[in-house]
């Protein structure tokens, strides 16, 4: 595990190999010269300067649902706001997580404010088709960019193309979000679009007596599943996780809802039943 800075705005970020817990099976594979592809990968100039792209790769469609990570939180925020651009509460959710994410700064210079982020958002919406590029990602189906077009895909229900590159993981759940400002309410609020779109979804409830417990606790979990998201209250932590179809877990959606909903506001609730975005 190496510590890094991407840009001036993001600094001390995770970067390793991420293992995932769940196989993961490509369609229409083939092998390719990286440089023959090239333009087909929006922000090239930016990608080649910590990726190579003189090797052979892995070229392949795959369901962009199965490109979901934790580590990955932010496709789960652009989803919610490209499903639904017009609720005030999913832009404010939006800006938030940008203003989290890099102070409205893009590390190729491309935007330098909250405006420029949000025309540029608005511009994807109003395209109505995917667009004809080719989603980077590493050997562990860790996507490197176009997060935006992985959620518009996920809406459109659209197979993504993605070209494997062998490069590490960088580390962007939903603590390095809350660390750098967002909000707790909106991870919450994502917490019931995790349960809609994940597959093999569940959830534990741990208990823990002190804070070296809790610790101890939380690490194995990690080592275990994938861990999405987690709320501590009091002596009990709860996790929405994704496992390999354990019999001895929990997966109808509604019960996992159900049991979600006692540890977060009412008021979160109330938004995500009234926005229709599932």
């Amino acid at each position: 595990m190496k510590i890094i800075d991407v840009s001036p705005t993001m600094k001390n970020i995770v970067m390793n190999k991420y293992k995932r817990k769940q196989s993961i099976k490509p369609l229409n594979m083939k092998i390719v010269e990286t440089n023959t592809i090239k333009n087909k990968f929006t922000n090239y100039n930016y990608l080649k300067t910590f990726i190579k792209f003189n090797k052979t790769s892995c070229l392949y469609e795959i369901d962009p649902i199965n490109l979901l990570s934790p580590i990955n939180y932010d496709i789960f925020i652009k989803y919610i706001y490209l499903k639904n651009p017009t609720n005030r509460f999913h832009k404010n959710m939006y800006i938030n997580h940008i203003k989290a994410f890099n102070n409205f700064k893009e590390p190729d210079g491309s935007k330098n404010n909250k405006n420029d982020f949000i025309n540029s958002c608005n511009n994807f919406i109003n395209n109505n088709n995917c667009p004809d590029t080719i989603i980077p990602i590493s050997k562990q189906k860790i996507i490197i960019d176009g997060s935006h077009r992985v959620a518009n895909s996920i809406i459109k229900k659209h197979k993504t193309l993605c070209c494997e590159f062998d490069t590490e993981d960088l580390f962007f759940d939903f603590n390095f979000f809350l660390k750098r400002g967002f909000k707790r309410k909106y991870c919450d609020y994502i917490g019931f679009t995790i349960i809609d779109l994940v597959k093999n979804i569940t959830f534990l409830k741990i208990h823990f007596t002190n804070k070296k417990q809790y610790h101890e606790k939380l690490e194995k979990l990690n080592n275990e599943y994938e861990v999405y998201y987690y709320i501590k209250k009091k002596n009990e932590l709860f996790a929405l996780l994704a496992t390999n179809n354990k019999d001895n877990f929990i997966y109808d959606k509604e019960i996992i809802k159900k049991e979600y909903s006692k540890y977060i506001r009412k008021s979160i609730l109330k938004k995500y039943k009234g926005a229709n975005i599932c």
